[in-house]
């Protein structure tokens, strides 16, 4: 009828909508994916190992598009036991004793087959792309 109105859920979501939009204007800054950041291309794309609801990775996947870096990412989901086989196997030695005592891995995981540097840190591998490929 016309005296309905929309439930709770909707109005929220449109709430939602108009922030998610304004997030663009309160992000200048490079490492937050929203501008373009002048760099060198790599010789080989770099590599990157992560999940997605992961807020370090996507931290690290913002500047490497800012930086717009190819790399190839590997996703290993959670629960996901191929992939997580596949990290381990090449990359246990790097994850703290604690986690592979409870055999969890740890990601974001920057792999870099230009200089050989592999990073476990998101703020240490933020920090290595931008003194790296940041022109």
């Amino acid at each position: 009828g016309d005296k309905a109105s929309p439930p709770l859920n909707y109005t929220f979501a449109q709430y939602l909508s108009i922030l998610n939009f304004l997030r663009i204007f309160v992000r200048p800054l490079e490492e937050q994916g929203m501008i373009r950041t002048p760099s060198r291309e790599p010789k080989q794309p770099l590599e990157l190992w992560g999940h997605e609801g992961s807020p370090f990775v996507i931290r690290v996947k913002e500047v490497l598009c800012s930086l717009e870096i190819p790399y190839v990412y590997r996703t290993v989901p959670y629960m996901a036991s191929a992939q997580r086989k596949e990290f381990s196997k090449k990359y246990a030695n790097m994850v703290p004793g604690y986690r592979k005592a409870i055999g969890v891995i740890q990601v974001p995981l920057l792999v870099d087959p230009n200089t050989k540097v592999n990073l476990l840190e998101s703020a240490d591998i933020v920090s290595y792309l931008l003194t790296t490929y940041k022109l």
